[in-house]
């Protein structure tokens, strides 16, 4: 063998080593872009299902109930208009507590960010520690919500 075809033979020997380190770091380099590109898809998905609910939610409200002093709180925190909301006490004996605001119930509308304020009267020594109560209202988009929770008289 001469001299010419050992030097030809080293150069592509060299030029197969450079080649295959090439396709080494190109495969791990596409196998890093693949994983970034299944991390976008993932996020992309998520902002789809939030703006989703987000459309979802529109057309719905928010409806919190409090006590404070004396005072029943209906408050409207969503953005748009409930009606028909009625008030169920899961103890009978607990309605007396608004037993002068009955007539109220169901309040017709109740607007983004108003509130109905009711009396709620009862005896501080027969009051109960909680009240278990569910409120019920109709969505702008006629669908009907619910609130289940437990007031601190």
């Amino acid at each position: 063998m001469s001299n010419f075809e050992k030097l030809s033979l080293a150069i592509s020997i060299v030029a197969f080593i450079v080649s295959l380190v090439s396709i080494i770091r190109a495969q791990k380099t596409q196998s890093a872009f693949l994983e970034l590109e299944k991390v976008h898809a993932e996020l992309s998905k998520k902002q789809l299902q939030e703006l989703n609910e987000t459309e979802e939610n529109k057309n719905k409200t928010d409806l919190s109930i409090n006590i404070y002093d004396g005072n029943m709180f209906i408050c409207n925190r969503g953005n748009t208009v409930a009606s028909e909301i009625s008030l169920e006490f899961s103890n009978a004996g607990d309605d007396h507590i608004i037993e002068s605001e009955k007539s109220k119930l169901p309040y017709p509308t109740l607007n983004p960010h108003e509130e109905i304020k009711m009396i709620a009267t009862y005896n501080t020594s027969e009051a109960p520690l909680l009240v278990p109560i569910k409120m019920k209202w109709k969505n702008i988009d006629g669908t009907y919500s619910e609130y289940n929770g437990v007031l601190q008289p």
